[in-house]
């Protein structure tokens, strides 16, 4: 049982550092592959409405909570790179303006 909690203890940390590096440049990486209509259809048919509360598991940059926040009221994002978080935070805080 001690190698599996190391084992996944190490995973954590190297999903978390890959991503963390990763942060800054994820979002214009994926626009390449123009995901937004993606991300639009992937709420609609989600069936979420107005005062639906949304949790946003693995949110990265909070672009799929971002496109949630558009039209319910209480969403959640999290995950696990805070650098990942902090750039959702950005855009959020963008968004806000």
């Amino acid at each position: 049982m001690r190698r599996k909690a190391r084992d996944d203890r190490e995973y954590h940390s190297y999903i978390t550092e890959s991503f963390d590096r990763w942060a800054k440049l994820y979002d214009p990486f994926l626009a390449l592959f123009r995901l937004k209509g993606i991300r639009g259809a992937t709420v609609a048919m989600s069936g979420a409405q107005p005062g639906d509360r949304v949790l946003d598991v693995c949110t990265g940059t909070g672009d799929v909570a971002l496109e949630f926040a558009r039209r319910c009221d209480d969403v959640v994002g999290i995950d696990l790179p805070a650098g990942m978080l902090a750039v959702a935070q950005r855009c959020f805080l963008r968004r806000a303006d």
